[in-house]
């Protein structure tokens, strides 16, 4: 079986680790790492630009970037502030911290967190 794009952008919050695994095309296990307090569970795909973080075996966020190439409630990495907005709206709320990174949030009719490279105002990161 080889990973297909199509199926890593259906990653989601709620999807078992079987489903994850499957969709990764592999049979590895989440990795705890430390994150100043808190011990996350995590299954990487660098090689596909995806990272799953899990609680307990069920998926709790799901992180794509670069060289992940699908779209992602339609939201591609590379796109423009312009194009996202054209596809989700204005965001609902932006992000609560800030460090310069702008990020966009959409909650309703699913979560999705866009993050915008500073330097050329595209999205870097999508995380749902």
């Amino acid at each position: 079986m080889t990973v297909r794009v199509e199926a890593l952008a259906q990653l989601k919050e709620g999807m078992t680790l079987a489903d994850a695994q499957s969709a990764l095309d592999t049979s590895d296990q989440p990795v705890a790492e430390q994150d100043d307090d808190i011990v996350l569970h995590v299954l990487k795909a660098p090689q596909h630009g995806v990272e799953v973080f899990f609680k307990d075996d069920t998926v709790d966020t799901v992180s794509f970037r670069r060289p992940f190439s699908g779209a992602v409630r339609g939201v591609r990495i590379g796109a423009t502030t312009d194009d996202v907005e054209r596809l989700l709206g204005e965001p609902q709320r932006d992000w609560p911290i800030e460090d310069g990174i702008r990020r966009w949030i959409y909650e309703d009719p699913e979560f999705i967190r866009v993050d915008f490279d500073p330097d050329t105002d595209t999205v870097d990161a999508i995380y749902r």
